[in-house]
């Protein structure tokens, strides 16, 4: 079944991009939630690897009520490994791969 478009704003990537590569707003970006926002995996996807390639402050991350493929849940529990300054990772009622 087809995921409908997500009803974030299409440049919120590219606005967060632009504070995490902001050295004087980055410090003080510690926690970001997108839950239940219906993001689509194309979202998700862009999301993880953009806090994958940007250093950040991000303590609390949540992604529940999304959707994701494997390979972003994958990249998740990499993000998780990789970043000490992760604490608190909510991913309740996300669908895999349009799975429960």
């Amino acid at each position: 079944p087809e995921i409908p478009a997500s009803p974030l704003p299409p440049d919120m990537l590219q606005t967060l991009e632009a504070k995490l590569t902001d050295a004087n707003l980055r410090p003080h970006i510690t926690s970001l939630s997108l839950k239940d926002k219906k993001a689509d995996y194309d979202f998700v996807d862009k999301l993880v690897l953009l806090l994958m390639q940007h250093p950040n402050n991000i303590t609390n991350l949540d992604l529940s009520g999304n959707s994701f493929t494997a390979q972003s849940n994958g990249r998740i529990c990499d993000l998780v490994r990789e970043t000490s300054n992760l604490t608190t990772l909510n991913l309740a009622g996300n669908k895999i791969n349009g799975k429960p």
